[in-house]
């Protein structure tokens, strides 16, 4: 595990006089928890995965996941590709394929052995997938016969003598698009769907423990049956399907021994609508009939007896990296151990090798807690996820502070404000949906923190303005106050203050605006008036904004890119002539909705993927030093990001990819300070910046920019850069220099603000001024109404 030293001379933050402050000023009272001693602890022995590989031949592509374990093996299966630079008749598929199942001795943890399944099987068979079930590999491939054509089979291999024991045909392949396995009990069922024909349906193969196999079809004729999620045991002779219909999910039971499918109330499992389908669908059945499932907190049991799911184990339990459990795949559970793989990215994303990093973790329960007797740190991240620098963080102060230990929450999910939105292909619902979701959120967030049942620290919510008040969150200005604006990017800090108070502090950023060629921008040389840009859409766009959003959702973008001018130390102005300036320039040249592409129906043309849909500018919010270069080499002279339409021509916003916050109900703000003061260490800076993050320190940024120049101009020049705003590869052939990290430092140092939203007013906007939009009311009408409503909101934040 990586070590993190806390340097507080490279940060010198003057703490004695600020944490006095806080004690005198702050409402403290959440009440303080500490580990107790039979809080379980498990230790983790952690195994970086590498498959067994040709080293001579370059690599293409490379995953692997784990199939697999029990008392004798962990087993793995690997699938990849060398690289072929000219493929020519005398080259043979099965030369550059990989497909290996590697077994590793579960006590010792060095691989036995490995198995090239192209000679395992013969040179018909591709393998699609492998699982390890019952001390066999059971494979899943796509074969071809000369009279049968392309099908699917099934095999199951002795692991030891590599054997095959059975062979089974499952039918035609070329009408199957996914495939699922699922162990219960005895019994294995492996699941096709199937799409020959409409409606789609699936199709299930019933192994028993003789050796025979049921094929059984799940269908529906008027909703179809697009997938099986997951099959549970609901005991030794019947499974639980759950089958993902066009608008419901729908439940079966199956007896496993005569393959009798029965349907079941949609009532009776409804239950298990609630959780997420995704998470549902790397579920492990146990020998014993318990389920189990990954959450972003750690493993739940579900209880088809009592209709709910426990915590059976939390990741808050163990030290490991909790990027490693974002992707989590469970092959073995019990109360005293457990083996997990975890499919992750790795922290420098500056490397030639295109490969997902994978890791082998065996947690074994310790007989006592280290920690026991420290206080309890809660930390919330929203749906628990981070990424491995900020984990490690956490792994760091935890291992190093003998008084304190942070745990990590996710008991504020987005997801559970969403389950009511019925997606309409319309981008300004989802997006007010979104909104509203926000507001639900941070309305729970903000209670709990006034009531002192709210975590201490708070990470990654620079979206949810509303908290950003003297009543929830305390301000940090006073710990960054002597930064040296060399040696960091200050301005961002400031930037991020709302009436002189800084309450959440941008860890790292992502930049906000328009880029394109600089002789593009307005008189300010860093953004556009709204007449400029007025220019800039009718002349270089040729009437095609890059903001591509319906009149109510872009004049809430251009708001809270000005809400600082319209909101002041709790008062809100509305009817003064830049608030009038935006309305108008909405009304007059944006469209009213914007209407989502259908996937299916109308994909955009190719040369939209591989050229971009605009050659001028692009909308866009850039996450790190790549995101630049990506669309800086898809552009001619594309060295700026300008702002978005603003009364005053202002600069870009910046976001937050990582934020932290500290409640001021905290009982102890001193230790959260010192993690704060982690966070902005020169070590995990420097990491962050490998990760392809926007950093606040300067040399970190310019040492891992010239990192990633390197990298882009070396063995990577010509190859597919990923282009973060259309979401797929793209080549980009041209040569970078120091000269487009000196650009970058520039469009950082022209930032205006921090996109704070708030969601609460962000709602208030969406209700009312569409009665502007549409002229059913005019604007002084609806600014009256729309102002009063927001400031009563601000008065009941005091």
């Amino acid at each position: 595990m990586k070590k993190i030293a806390i340097k507080a001379a490279s940060i010198a933050l003057v703490l004695s006089m600020a944490l006095s402050q806080i004690s005198c000023d702050s409402n403290t009272n959440k009440k303080t928890r500490k580990i107790t001693a039979d809080t379980p602890w498990y230790n983790a022995e952690i195994i970086d995965f590498k498959p067994e590989i040709n080293t001579d031949k370059e690599l293409e592509s490379m995953w692997q996941y784990i199939a697999g374990a029990d008392k004798n093996y962990i087993v793995m299966y690997s699938d990849g590709m060398y690289r072929v630079d000219n493929w020519s008749y005398d080259i043979t598929y099965d030369d550059y394929s990989i497909k290996l199942i590697t077994l590793i001795d579960r006590n010792t943890k060095q691989t036995v052995k490995t198995i090239n399944l192209h000679q395992a099987l013969g040179n018909n068979d591709y393998p699609l997938s492998a699982a390890y079930s019952n001390g066999k590999i059971i494979l899943l491939t796509e074969s071809y016969d000369i009279n049968k054509g392309e099908f699917t089979k099934m095999y199951e291999l002795d692991p030891d003598t590599e054997s095959v024991l059975i062979t089974r045909d499952l039918g035609p392949s070329h009408y199957v698009y996914q495939n699922f396995s699922f162990d219960v009990g005895d019994y294995r069922v492996d699941v096709r769907t199937m799409d020959e024909n409409q409606p789609v349906y699936c199709e299930l193969a019933v192994s028993a423990p003789d050796g025979s196999m049921t094929r059984v079809e799940v269908r529906d004729p008027v909703e179809g049956i697009y997938e099986i999620p997951f099959v549970f045991a609901l005991d030794k002779n019947t499974a639980l399907v759950a089958a993902a219909a066009n608008r419901i999910n729908k439940y079966y039971e199956l007896d496993l021994s005569s393959g009798r499918l029965t349907s079941v109330s949609d009532d009776e499992y409804s239950w298990l609508d609630d959780l997420d389908i995704d998470i549902l669908s790397s579920v492990f059945n146990d020998t014993d009939g318990n389920v189990f499932l990954s959450t972003s907190k750690g493993i739940s049991r579900i209880s088809l007896k009592d209709k709910t799911t426990e915590d059976f184990f939390d990741y808050g339990w163990c030290n490991i990296n909790r990027s490693y459990t974002n992707r989590i795949t469970i092959a073995d559970c019990s109360k005293d151990s457990l083996v997990l793989g975890g499919r992750y990215t790795s922290s420098n994303m500056f490397k030639s090798e295109f490969t997902e990093d994978y890791v082998i973790i065996e947690l074994t329960k310790a007989d006592k807690n280290p920690h026991a007797g420290k206080k309890i740190l809660e930390l919330y991240i929203p749906e628990g996820e981070m990424n491995e620098i900020i984990s490690d963080a956490i792994i760091e102060y935890n291992e190093s502070d003998n008084g304190y230990f942070i745990q990590v929450t996710d008991r504020y999910e987005t997801d559970k404000y969403m389950k009511s939105f019925v997606s309409t292909g319309n981008y300004d619902d989802f997006e007010a949906a979104k909104t509203s979701a926000f507001s639900q959120m941070g309305y729970e967030l903000a209670m709990d923190i006034m009531n002192g049942e709210g975590p201490d620290i708070i990470m990654n919510t620079s979206n949810l303005g509303q908290l950003n008040n003297d009543n929830y969150l305390i301000d940090l200005s006073t710990y960054v106050a002597d930064l040296d604006p060399n040696e960091y990017f200050t301005h961002i800090i400031d930037g991020a203050k709302i009436d002189g108070k800084l309450y959440q502090l941008p860890i790292s950023f992502t930049l906000k605006g328009i880029q394109t060629d600089p002789q593009n921008a307005g008189s300010s040389g860093i953004g556009f008036t709204t007449e400029e840009y007025k220019s800039f859409l009718y002349g270089p766009l040729n009437g095609r904004d890059v903001i591509e959003s319906g009149k109510v959702l872009y004049f809430t973008k251009l708001f809270n890119g000005m809400n600082d001018a319209f909101i002041k130390n709790g008062k809100a102005d509305f009817t003064c002539s830049e608030f009038a300036e935006l309305a108008e320039y909405v009304n007059d040249c944006v469209q009213e909705k914007i209407i989502l592409p259908d996937d299916d129906n109308e994909q955009p043309p190719e040369d939209d993927y591989i050229a971009g849909r605009n050659k001028t500018a692009y909308y866009c919010n850039c996450p790190g030093i790549s995101g630049y270069l990506v669309k800086r080499g898809r552009m001619n002279d594309a060295t700026a990001i300008l702002g978005i339409p603003s009364s005053d021509g202002r600069g870009p916003m910046f976001g937050t990819n990582i934020s932290v916050a500290i409640s001021s109900h905290t009982e102890n703000s001193e230790a959260c300070i010192k993690f704060m003061r982690l966070l902005i260490s020169d070590e995990v800076q420097a990491g962050l910046v490998l990760n392809d993050n926007f950093v606040l320190s300067r040399q970190a940024f310019r040492k891992g920019s010239e990192t990633g120049i390197d990298f882009y101009n070396g063995s990577f020049l010509g190859a597919k850069m990923y282009d973060y705003s259309i979401g797929t590869n793209v080549v980009v052939s041209m040569k970078f220099s120091t000269e487009d990290i000196d650009d970058m430092e520039r469009i950082i140092m022209s930032c205006s603000k921090m996109d704070s939203p708030d969601a609460s007013i962000d709602l208030i906007i969406m209700e009312e001024m569409p009665a502007y939009f549409s002229g059913q009311k005019d604007l002084k009408s609806v600014v009256n109404i729309m102002q009063d409503r927001v400031q009563k909101i601000l008065d009941e934040r005091g």
